[in-house]
């Protein structure tokens, strides 16, 4: 019997790269996604390509409305998302778009799984990898990185802005790794 896994696909690239890592470890991947109030539907249609594209055994979405909760730019079409950074200002302090990550807690003590003792963990494996490194990472397991989109900031055509510091981290990481970068930016 094959092992399963749960891959949070959000569309961006470091999800695809992690889900296409965990199906050449041999899981069979169950892909998940979550409608949280993003300003756009590009991240979940482009989670639907990749877990296509990766030929998940499943796919479910789920909605969960951080926009109530306010305070970030992932949410709030008005908030102001950081552009034009440089790379040191980029790592400084908690951006407004900084996703919290305390998912396996939350399972141990929300899941039946977790509450009856059964074994499961959170994989993680890109966490240490630089952006080039991701890229590379994504080349060699056959990922489609078009189908990726990492910009906060789209045009109503999806094109990207290039400016926010999503489209600067992933730009460099192409550039690094030597890869052209499929994105189309505005």
């Amino acid at each position: 019997m094959a092992r399963k896994a749960v891959a949070l696909i959000s569309g961006g690239l470091d999800s695809a790269v992690a889900a296409a890592e965990a199906r050449a470890e041999g899981f069979e991947i169950h892909a998940l996604s979550v409608h949280y109030g993003q300003r756009h539907d590009a991240e979940v249609e482009a989670a639907r390509a990749i877990a296509g594209a990766l030929e998940c055994a499943g796919h479910r979405e789920i909605s969960v409305d951080l926009a109530s909760f306010g305070g970030s730019a992932l949410t709030d079409p008005l908030a102001p998302l950081p552009h034009d950074r440089a790379p040191g200002e980029i790592g400084e302090g908690i951006p407004s778009t900084y996703v919290l990550a305390a998912f396996e807690a939350l399972a141990k003590v929300a899941t039946k799984a977790g509450v009856e003792g059964e074994a499961f963990r959170i994989h993680a494996p890109l966490l240490r990898m630089t952006k080039q490194e991701i890229v590379r990472r994504g080349v060699a397991l056959g990922v489609d990185l078009g189908l990726t989109r990492s910009c906060y900031d789209l045009d109503p055509w999806g094109r990207a802005c290039g400016h926010c510091d999503a489209c600067l981290l992933r730009r460099k990481g192409f550039e690094g790794a030597g890869v052209e970068d499929p994105t189309e930016y505005q």
